[in-house]
């Protein structure tokens, strides 16, 4: 790959990232940001989390809300001890009308490129540490 082809590559990278943090932000209501149907073991989900963390930090009035099975929820809460994840039931969830997969969709839609493959490329470039599965 070349320095230009890596460059439009990285660029596409950031304005996917830009787009959907937009769309985070703008659907975080009351400073809760609501991820619907969270699954863990997802690339474009754990693409939104890290999207969620880095508003979580810029705007320090917003919390992270997983909706999750409970269990799995305390598992990936001790990996992620030092942020401030809260639990939400499904019933609870119901009043965001945010869903991960639907935005994700829409903005892979937006710049034409393949749902099922640039968030994990994206997550594996950015930050991708160890194995999710």
């Amino acid at each position: 790959m070349s320095d230009t082809q890596f460059l439009e590559k990285m660029k596409l990278y950031d304005n996917i990232c830009g787009a959907c943090m937009v769309n985070t932000y703008s659907e975080s209501k009351d400073g809760r940001i609501i991820l619907k149907n969270f699954n863990e073991k997802s690339y474009a989900h754990m693409f939104e989390f890290e999207v969620a963390r880095i508003l979580q930090y810029i705007y320090r009035d917003r919390q992270i809300y997983l909706n999750m099975p409970f269990f799995k929820y305390l598992k990936f809460k001790v990996k992620y001890r030092k942020l401030k994840l809260k639990w939400i039931s499904n019933k609870e969830s119901q009043i965001s009308e945010f869903d991960i997969d639907e935005m994700l969709k829409y903005v892979a839609t937006a710049y034409k490129v393949d749902f099922n493959t640039i968030y994990e490329e994206i997550y594996n470039s950015y930050w991708r540490k160890k194995k999710i599965v």
